[in-house]
């Protein structure tokens, strides 16, 4: 049976949190031109692996802190299975990619691009090859509603990490956060993709499941317990007729309450939701 064509939004409030810092600009949080606050999709997909992993998923990209099987790198993780060794060597592309999605569930939803080589050296361009597998799932950059005030504190060190009697500067650096901000997710399940990945009914339900719970197990020093959590989530599964993404996303309004300038937390936001002509209704979690 086909899998439906399925969009997919989620609220996320950030209460005095660092959502996503660049690296490039003092790990400041991310702000387009507008002053919103963004969070890259490579960010969001980083943390539904995460929570697949938390799941007793089995996933290929690991984060280096999330290590629990010893091998320290993605070629070391797939040389690891013996069937894949076997398939690396007869180079069936067709063959490498199908054992591949089967393994990792991260794989099947989000693709992969995985470069095999010889491990020879050589000037022949065949040595090695690279399988494309295209991602059942994808995510859009997330996106605040409004612009966001970033705050910036200087943070000092309370003791002597110099050796001896010297003693270095007391001041460490800046710490920065977001006063408060709404962000949004948008993403989609590609049935085509889906199929041929494998990507499973299960596999949906795991990202649904991972999109409610997304901040789960991921405090942090930048994100206190709390400031930082998905407040809705919403779904909707392909009709009869074929909507833009931008139609069905669009059919969320989020407005600011009566007499509200400047929000400061969710409930200062209103979000009603228009049904569309021959769609189910949307699968609506309210989690705030």
């Amino acid at each position: 049976m086909t899998m439906n064509r399925s969009y997919f939004m989620a609220l996320v409030a950030v209460s005095d949190a660092n959502p996503n810092g660049d690296p490039l600009n003092g790990n400041r949080p991310r702000q387009h031109a507008d002053g919103k606050g963004y969070i890259t999709d490579v960010c969001i997909k980083r943390k539904i692996r995460n929570r697949m992993q938390d799941m007793g998923r089995k996933i290929l990209i690991v984060s280096d802190d999330r290590v629990t099987d010893g091998f320290k790198s993605i070629h070391d993780r797939l040389d690891g299975n013996e069937e894949f060794a076997n398939a690396k060597k007869s180079k069936d592309k067709d063959k490498i990619a199908g054992l591949v999605c089967d393994t990792y569930e991260d794989v099947r939803a989000f693709g992969a691009t995985i470069a095999l080589k010889n491990g020879k050296k050589s000037d022949s361009e065949n040595d090695g090859i690279s399988v494309g597998i295209r991602a059942a799932v994808t995510i859009q950059e997330a996106e605040s509603v409004d612009p966001v005030d970033v705050v910036s504190t200087q943070i000092t060190k309370s003791t002597n990490s110099e050796t001896g009697d010297r003693r270095g500067s007391d001041t460490m650096g800046l710490k920065h956060s977001v006063r408060f901000g709404l962000y949004v997710i948008k993403g989609s399940i590609n049935p085509l993709f889906a199929e041929k990945n494998g990507f499973s009914e299960q596999d949906k339900e795991d990202i649904q499941q991972a999109l409610d719970t997304l901040f789960l197990n991921d405090e942090s020093a930048a994100r206190p317990a709390g400031s930082i959590e998905v407040v809705k989530t919403i779904w909707w599964e392909g009709g009869d007729v074929i909507y833009p993404a931008s139609r069905i996303f669009n059919t969320v309004q989020i407005s600011h309450k009566d007499g509200v300038e400047l929000p400061e937390s969710y409930s200062d936001y209103e979000v009603s939701i228009e049904k569309l002509p021959e769609m189910e209704e949307p699968i609506v979690h309210d989690i705030f």
